[in-house]
C-alpha cells in the first residue's frame, strides 16, 4: 500500500516551450505506424542536460505576491500571488480566519496606511492515480507517452515510470498544448505546447514529487519511459480522473527523451502508448503555512525649507548652484517614484571684513588679536558672526603719549567768596577737590587754610593727566591796614591793572607789592600823580601794596581776580 505523502507545492515549475513551430512533414503515408524502423531514431549518447524541475520533493518555499508598493499617497492596490500552486487563500489576519480572497489576485481597498495581509498556498497528497493499462511490450528509443484532456480540475502531485520494461533511471517531461488543442495526428507535429517539468536520466525517489495545477478543458501530455526503454500498453485507453472517464491517446517524438526535450509532438488513434503513471488531487487543503505580504504605502512631500547662506556660498537648488537670495523650486523623486516638491527660501548673510583704527594711551592696553596688546601694531581677530558667517576684523592700534599738565595753585580770601580757579595748563581742563565746583573754589565755605586741587587734562585723542596744587585761603579782614591822606588805590578787586592816585602834597612816594604769604613781588618809584600798576601773570588772589612817603606809609589790602 502506497503511503499518503503531504506536502506544500510552492512552485509549478513552468518551461516554456518552443511555440508555433513549424510542423514537419516526413512525406510518408499515414498507415505507416510512427514505430516503423523508418522512424526509429537509436538513443544517441546522454547529452548533460539539467533538470528543468528542482523541486523532485517538492520542498516548502516562500510565497510572495507583487504588487507590493501602493499607489504613491494611497489608493486601491493589486496583489497577483506567486510561488504557490493550484490554490491561494487571502486573509486579514495572520491566523487566516478572516479570508478575503481565494483566487492569486487581491484587489484591496484604498490604502492610507502600510497594511500586512496574509497569504497562503494549499497542500495535496500522492493518494489518486490515474489507472493505466497493463504493461504489454518494449519499444527501446524514441519516447513515447499519451495525451488526455482534463475532465476537471486538479493538482498534478507525482509521476514515475513502472519498472516492467525497465529499473534504470528515469525521463519524464509533462506538455500543456496551447489553446486546448491535442497534438496533430502523424506525421503532422505540433510545437504549440508549453513544458510544465523536464526529468532526464532522474536516479533520484521512485515517485517524483511535483505539484502542476490543471484547469478543465486543458489538453495534458505526459511522456517517459526509463534508459529509454518504453513500457508499452495497447490504446487508445479509457482510464478515470476524479471519478470521470478520461480517454489516453498515444503520443510521442521521434527521439529519445534522455538527451532530448519534448519537440514535433504528434498523436496516432491506435498504437500503443508508453505507461507513466500519474497521482493528483483534486481536493488540496489550505496550507498551514501562511506568509505575511506588507505593502507599503509611500507618500510624496510638499514642504519648504529655510537656508541662510553667508556671502560668496553657493547650495545646487533648482538644477544649478544658487548664491543669490530668492526660493528656489525642486521635484525629486522618492525611492517609490513619489513627486515630492520642496521651496527652499535661500537668504545671504553678509561677512565682514572691518579695519578699525584705534589710539591707546601709554600705560593702558587693549585685548586685540588673541591677547592684551600694549604696544603699537597691526593685529587680526577671525570672528563669527550670529549667523554663523566667519568675519575679519584688522585693528591698527597707535599709541600715544600723556598730555604734559601743570597747576600753579592760588591764594584768595574768605571773604571772596566762590572764586573762579585758574593755572592749570593747557586751558580746558577741570578742577576738582574739597570745596570745588563748576571750577570755582568757594573760599567762603572753606575758610582760611591751605586745599589741594586735582587738575585734570583730556587731550584730543583721550588720554588724560593730572597736575595737583594747594589753594590758600586767608582771612582778609585780619590784615592790618593803614591809609595815607589823599591816596586812592582802585579797581579793587582788580583784573589786569591797578591805579594808585596820590595827592599833590606828597613827592618822592615809592610802592611795594606783597601776596598774601608776605612774598615780594615788585616796587616801584612813583613820579606822577597817578600810577598804574600792571597785574599781568599773577596769579588770582589776596595781594598788598604798600605806599611809603617819606617817614609815612600806608599798606593797601588787594583782590586780583
Amino acid at each position: 500500500m502506497r503511503s499518503k505523502i503531504t506536502f506544500l507545492c510552492l512552485f509549478s515549475f513552468l518551461f516554456a516551450g518552443v511555440a508555433n513551430a513549424q510542423q514537419t512533414n516526413q512525406n510518408l503515408q499515414n498507415s505507416v505506424d510512427s514505430d516503423s524502423p523508418a522512424y526509429y531514431v537509436a538513443p544517441s549518447k546522454p547529452s548533460t542536460i539539467e533538470s528543468n524541475n528542482d523541486c523532485p520533493s517538492c520542498a516548502m518555499k516562500v510565497l510572495g505576491a507583487t504588487g507590493t508598493i501602493a499607489p504613491c499617497d494611497g489608493g486601491i492596490d493589486t496583489l497577483v500571488a506567486s510561488g504557490g500552486c493550484g490554490g491561494y487563500i487571502w486573509s486579514s489576519d495572520s491566523l487566516g480566519v478572516n479570508v478575503i480572497s481565494t483566487t492569486d489576485t487581491l484587489i484591496t481597498g484604498p490604502l492610507t496606511n502600510d497594511t500586512t495581509f496574509y497569504l497562503s498556498g494549499v497542500t495535496a497528497d500522492l493518494d489518486s492515480l490515474m489507472p493505466l493499462p497493463p504493461h504489454g511490450s518494449v519499444f527501446t528509443g524514441n519516447v513515447r507517452g499519451y495525451y488526455f484532456t482534463a475532465p476537471a480540475d486538479f493538482l498534478i502531485t507525482g509521476l514515475r515510470v513502472p519498472t516492467e520494461a525497465s529499473t534504470g533511471s528515469q525521463n519524464i517531461e509533462i506538455l500543456r498544448f496551447d489553446n486546448q488543442t491535442p497534438p496533430p495526428l502523424f506525421s503532422g507535429t505540433t510545437n504549440a505546447f508549453t513544458s510544465l517539468g523536464y526529468w532526464n536520466n532522474y536516479t533520484g525517489p521512485d515517485t517524483i514529487e511535483v505539484c502542476i495545477a490543471v484547469t478543465a478543458g486543458d489538453v495534458i501530455g505526459i511522456y517517459g519511459n526509463r534508459a529509454d526503454a518504453n513500457s508499452y500498453a495497447g490504446a487508445p485507453y479509457q482510464s478515470m480522473i476524479a471519478g470521470i472517464p478520461t480517454t489516453l491517446t498515444r503520443s510521442g517524438m521521434q527521439l529519445p527523451l534522455s538527451s532530448n526535450q519534448m519537440s514535433n509532438v504528434f498523436s496516432e488513434a491506435a498504437g500503443s502508448i508508453s505507461r507513466v503513471e500519474m497521482f493528483y488531487d483534486v481536493t488540496p487543503s489550505p496550507s498551514p503555512v501562511i506568509d505575511p505580504i506588507n505593502v507599503t504605502v509611500p507618500t510624496s512631500y510638499n514642504g519648504s525649507v529655510n537656508s541662510t547662506l553667508c556671502q560668496g556660498d553657493s547650495v545646487y537648488l533648482q538644477g544649478a548652484y544658487q548664491s543669490t537670495a530668492g526660493t528656489y523650486y525642486d521635484t525629486l523623486f522618492s525611492i517609490y517614484g513619489c513627486d515630492s516638491i520642496t521651496a527652499n527660501t535661500v537668504s545671504m548673510a553678509p561677512i565682514y571684513d572691518l579695519t578699525n583704527t584705534t589710539n591707546l594711551c601709554v600705560g593702558d592696553s587693549i585685548f586685540v588679536g588673541g591677547a592684551y596688546q600694549t604696544a603699537a601694531g597691526i593685529f587680526v581677530d577671525y570672528l563669527q558672526a550670529t549667523s554663523g558667517c566667519d568675519s575679519t576684523v584688522t585693528t591698527i592700534l597707535n599709541m600715544a603719549q600723556l598730555p604734559t599738565v601743570t597747576f600753579i595753585g592760588d591764594t584768595m580770601c574768605t571773604q571772596s567768596g566762590s572764586v573762579p580757579l585758574a593755572g592749570g595748563s593747557p586751558a580746558g581742563g577741570v578742577y576738582s577737590g574739597t570745596n570745588v565746583s563748576a571750577n570755582n573754589f568757594d573760599a567762603a565755605t572753606a575758610g582760611a587754610g591751605t586745599y589741594t586741587v586735582v587738575y585734570t587734562y583730556t587731550d584730543t585723542v583721550g588720554c588724560i593727566n593730572t597736575a595737583n596744587a594747594d589753594v590758600t585761603v586767608l582771612d582778609c579782614a585780619s590784615i592790618g591796614e593803614n591809609t595815607l591822606s589823599g591816596v586812592s588805590v582802585y579797581p579793587n578787586p582788580a583784573t589786569t591793572q591797578l591805579f594808585v592816585s596820590l595827592p599833590e602834597h606828597l613827592s618822592g612816594v615809592n610802592t611795594a607789592l606783597f601776596d598774601a604769604s608776605g612774598k615780594l613781588i615788585n616796587t616801584w618809584a612813583v613820579n606822577s600823580s597817578t600810577f598804574e600798576i600792571s597785574l599781568d601773570g599773577l596769579s588770582k588772589g589776596m595781594y598788598v601794596l604798600e605806599v611809603q612817603a617819606g617817614e609815612e606809609m600806608a599798606r593797601y589790602k588787594l583782590i586780583k581776580e
